[in-house]
């Protein structure tokens, strides 16, 4: 079973909470455009992937192009959030951050107007993966089977 093992990272001081980010690059399958590498955000209590729409713009996706309706989400407090949803390549890099180590050529993400972190969430990225996250060590292991794996 592959396996990839990751540091805690803190983005502010050295005093702020280490929190559980990973490495990846999205792209878009359609245009080719993909970014530089990106540390998303762990979140167990989301049910999809989110991204910011600006970086689904950049990668040259219409946020609300007509053919895409916005679905009803509750965020943070119940809030009432739409999202647009947007097929894309994600890969996810070795602790390099360099390597492709998973990928999922096509999938569709969740994508909002705000400007928030990209969060990896259970149905589209999380479910792929056993996940240990070790605290006292503040790193954080995944395990993938290797039917799953769609390393490129």
């Amino acid at each position: 079973m592959p396996r990839a093992e990751y540091p805690f990272y803190s983005f502010q001081t050295p005093t702020d909470a280490c929190r559980v980010y990973l490495p990846i690059r999205l792209s878009n399958p359609k245009t080719g455009s993909s970014t530089d590498i990106e540390m998303a955000l762990v979140d167990t209590g989301a049910d999809s992937c989110v991204i910011p729409g600006s970086l689904a713009g950049a990668l040259g996706h219409n946020l609300k192009h007509k053919a895409i309706r916005p679905s009803p989400t509750l965020g943070i407090n119940g809030t009432h959030v739409d999202t647009y949803g947007h097929t894309f390549r994600l890969e996810l890099l070795g602790p390099d951050a360099e390597t492709v180590v998973w990928s999922n050529d096509r999938t569709v993400i969740d994508c909002i107007e705000a400007e928030v972190p990209i969060l990896l969430g259970t149905q589209d990225f999380l479910a792929n993966f056993k996940i240990t996250i070790d605290y006292p060590a503040q790193k954080v292991v995944l395990q993938w089977p290797s039917t799953t794996s769609k390393k490129p």
